[in-house]
């Protein structure tokens, strides 16, 4: 066959997938060069996306000029490999697992785009591409990404768990045919986009993630309606699991873990049509009960993960509109946290901005006021939130035995960090020994530099700073940029030999 016959007859079962899928009988697909299919319904005609505009169907409002839009563009990168040269089993299911994925995506879930890579197609350096340099390079702050991979897993002497692709061999790991798993933790630092989603459906895809406890869902629901980003991590199970995940596989159909997820969906949006959204920590629950329900009937043990990245900086959750809910409303917090009056259809829209959150560290205690308003009291070392703030200034105070009082600027969806009561680092009587910190920014990182909870200036977009008289032994430094933070110890010498701190943001800390 020549290569044009070759071009066509691509085209023509292109064409017929599409057909033959009524449920994306709207949505377009394209095949990249490197194999990888790419899934997308044509952007609106308002500019809003998806999830924006099921967002005012659902609840019956408009979003006015300044609101706080919550959902930007939901893009999704599915990665699966069901045949391997050199392991074993086979594992079939994973195309199903991938197609079903990218089917509920499009219909269930209103993602705007669905990139698409299986078997000999995936690896290392192809997925960091996408995840790192091409899906980043078209989005903007408040879009989403969801990062799905199925296949086989591995670990390395029980310390880090490995995804393995087509041409992985037993007990390699290194190369373009594995990626470690606690590589999650740098391209949640480096992807420049406000809500994060990583599911892993594979052994050891729990290794290296720290799994996190319950929390309250209404309370990330709030932070994530006022504009902060959150980064989750779902994982199948552990190492000690491999066993169960090769037997379940030979089977035709979905993985436990998987299928798990898509009932717990279904379960929750049937369930409830009151309910406008549902959140990961309301899937990952029913994932928990659908594994229990398996291990008693199978005997099997497998214990689904649940992790948070960067939980200093992203305080949300993942949040997924239920596209069954009949007279679903939003209630006066969730209105509140996004900082607006939604206003229903042809109603005049309002101008109001919309809302973030400040954070208060004392290391005194104290009563603290906030724009004059008596807050209670806050005792030594500790650290008050205070979430669904107005954008804008805020006066803060402590009233103590050393009374302190300071000026904040809140932005929309942004944290904002504040200390009292705290010993400065810096001490310019030259009567102790001191050192300097200079921070240089590369790829146009800006942010707020802190040294032990207290602010000591601002790097700029490719620009330096420079702290002087930074007293002499260990210290904590952070900067907190706006999609990302750093945060080290380090320590100062009054020597005039440089200690230099390579971050994987692209964060360079120079200590003389």
């Amino acid at each position: 066959m020549d290569s044009k016959s070759g071009r066509d007859r691509r085209t023509l079962v292109l064409c017929l997938l599409v057909c033959l899928v009524p449920a994306l009988a709207h949505a377009q697909i394209k095949e990249v060069k490197d194999g990888v299919e790419h899934w997308y319904y044509p952007a609106g005609a308002n500019g809003d996306s998806y999830l924006s505009n099921l967002f005012g169907q659902i609840f019956n409002v408009v979003f006015t000029p300044r609101s706080v839009r919550p959902f930007g563009k939901s893009v999704a990168f599915l990665s699966g490999v069901s045949r391997y040269q050199h392991l074993s089993p086979q594992l079939p299911s994973v195309h199903n697992d991938i197609l079903q994925m990218r089917n509920f995506l499009l219909k269930e879930a209103h993602f705007d785009e669905v990139y698409v890579a299986e078997d000999e197609v995936v690896n290392r350096d192809l997925i960091e591409s996408y995840i790192k340099g091409i899906l980043p390079d078209k989005m903007q702050k408040n879009d989403r990404l969801l990062f799905y991979y199925s296949g086989h897993g591995g670990d390395n002497h029980g310390g880090t768990g490995y995804m393995l692709f087509s041409g992985a061999e037993k007990g390699k790991f290194y190369g373009k045919d594995v990626l470690p798993v606690d590589l999650l933790k740098d391209w949640s630092q480096e992807v420049p986009v406000q809500h994060v989603l990583f599911i892993l459906d594979s052994c050891s895809s729990g290794l290296g993630i720290v799994p996190k406890g319950n929390q309250d869902s209404e309370v990330m629901l709030l932070q994530t309606l006022s504009g902060n980003g959150s980064r989750t991590v779902l994982t199948a199970g552990t190492a000690n699991e491999e066993t169960y995940a090769e037997d379940a596989r030979q089977q035709t159909g979905n993985s436990f873990f998987t299928k798990a997820l898509l009932n717990a969906f279904e379960s929750r949006s049937l369930g409830n049509q009151k309910t406008g959204f549902i959140t990961v920590a309301d899937l990952f629950a029913g994932v928990e009960t659908e594994m229990a329900k398996f291990r008693v009937q199978y005997g099997k043990a497998t214990t689904p993960r649940y992790a948070t990245l960067q939980e200093q900086d992203y305080r949300g959750t993942f949040v997924f509109l239920n596209p069954r809910a009949t007279s679903a409303s939003l209630t006066d917090e969730q209105v509140k946290a996004m900082g607006v009056r939604v206003v229903a259809k042809g109603t005049e829209p309002t101008t109001e901005v919309g809302a973030g959150i400040f954070d208060v560290y004392s290391g005194a205690a104290g009563t603290l006021f906030v724009d004059g308003e008596d807050r209670g009291r806050i005792a030594a070392g500790e650290t008050r939130e205070f979430i669904r703030q107005p954008a804008g200034k805020h006066h803060l105070e402590v009233r103590g035995a050393q009374p302190e009082e300071k000026d904040i600027t809140v932005e929309s969806g942004g944290i904002v960090y504040t200390s009292f009561g705290q010993k400065s680092p810096i001490d310019p009587s030259g009567r102790s020994p001191v050192g300097s910190l200079e921070v240089e920014s590369t790829h146009e990182l800006s942010g707020d530099v802190f040294i032990d909870n207290v602010l000591v200036g601002r790097l700029e977009k490719n620009g330096r700073l420079h702290v002087e008289n930074i007293t002499v032994g260990m210290h904590k430094y952070r900067i907190i940029a706006a999609t990302q933070v750093e945060n080290k110890d380090v320590e100062i010498k009054r020597s005039q030999t440089s200690y230099e701190i390579a971050a994987p943001t692209g964060l360079t800390a120079t200590v003389n």
